[in-house]
């Protein structure tokens, strides 16, 4: 993205430059001046939006946390008739989107962005854990078949940053059966 000094940047411009950043540089390229000179602006503009980095890295991972959870959460709670398990299933195993993994390993150096992921997988965790209720697994058994689901999920994403074959995709069927299956 390159801009022209005339352009003004809106809050979300500069947020969206953010994380691709971060997917294509890792977060030590999350700078004002490192930014600015990519974009093509002004630190002012940066400064017009954010009161400073921390403030901007915190919407970064603020505008992470309402994409890739707030947001499907939200989506799949609207029709009350679709099945929400079996779409988040499909949904996060169909996902190639490599923000996770370059979110996660930023958590990996800085610990309030370790926070937010932990708080990240909470807000997760629950959801899975309430659709598996929904779905009539015995309370003793929920906790574990959503850590199962959810590590799978997060395996699947590292996995496709190095793999990118159709025929690597799981069966998401099969592993809805496996997750709802009787013990």
């Amino acid at each position: 993205m390159v801009c022209d000094m005339t352009k003004q940047l809106t809050k979300t411009d500069w947020l969206e430059f953010g994380l691709r950043t971060l997917l294509v540089e890792g977060p030590t390229a999350l700078k004002a001046d490192t930014l600015a000179k990519k974009l093509k602006v002004s630190r002012g503009s940066f400064y017009w939006h954010f009161r400073n980095l921390a403030d901007f890295k915190t919407a970064v991972l603020a505008l992470w946390r309402d994409r890739s959870t707030t947001q499907i959460i939200a989506d799949l709670s609207i029709d009350d008739n679709a099945p929400a398990l079996a779409t988040l299933i499909t949904r996060a195993f169909e996902s190639r989107d490599k923000t996770e993994g370059a979110i996660r390993a930023w958590a990996q150096q800085d610990g309030t962005v370790a926070q937010t992921v932990a708080e990240v997988d909470g807000l997760r965790l629950s959801y899975i854990a309430r659709l598996l209720q929904a779905e009539g697994i015995p309370k003793t058994q929920i906790a574990t078949r959503a850590r199962l689901l959810y590590w799978a999920y997060l395996g699947q994403q590292v996995y496709h940053e190095t793999q990118q074959s159709a025929e690597d995709m799981p069966d998401v069927g099969h592993i809805l059966d496996v997750i709802l299956a009787d013990t």
